[in-house]
């Protein structure tokens, strides 16, 4: 059962990240920095899920490893996601300055600043460019992060059969 959640969720994120790249380069919709927050986090739980589907483990506690894992970077990428809906929907309507870019602030800034700026948000992490299915890009991030940290749960909680 574990090795078709990793196949899934590891064909999931890869979903994910390639849609997210093909609203980027092929629709030319920019992504602002928590956006790209949450592609890290998706990206890193692709490496844990492709990384559990090969590994081999007869132990409970590499099953747990990945587990708290997937927790941490669910988790981590559900408060980017999360501080991204919560910015869209108290949003005054009036354009904000969106600052440095991330690249910028990454190169000139100590990373701690850059953090910090990165979860206060800029006026481009408020603005919604693109509904599916009537929900915003964060949103459905949201969904998934929390889909995600449920599987990590699982994975701690499942004893090995």
């Amino acid at each position: 059962m574990l090795k078709k959640i990793n196949a899934l969720a590891c064909l999931l994120c890869l979903v994910l990240l390639g849609t997210a790249y093909y609203i980027q380069y092929n629709l030319h919709i920019e992504p602002c920095s928590l956006c790209l927050m949450q592609r890290l986090f998706f990206f890193l739980l692709t490496i844990v899920f492709f990384i559990a589907l090969c590994h081999r483990y007869q132990h409970m506690m590499a099953q747990r490893v990945y587990g708290m894992l997937i927790i941490l970077f669910s988790g981590l990428g559900l408060a980017a996601s999360l501080r991204q809906v919560w910015l869209q929907y108290v949003s005054t309507g009036e354009p904000a300055d969106c600052g440095a870019s991330l690249s910028y602030m990454l190169t000139h800034f100590p990373l701690r600043d850059t953090l910090m700026s990165i979860f206060n948000g800029s006026g481009d992490c408020a603005d919604i460019v693109m509904r599916i299915g009537g929900f915003s890009m964060a949103q459905w991030s949201t969904f998934f992060f929390i889909l995600f940290f449920i599987a990590g749960l699982y994975f701690i909680m499942k004893r090995n059969t």
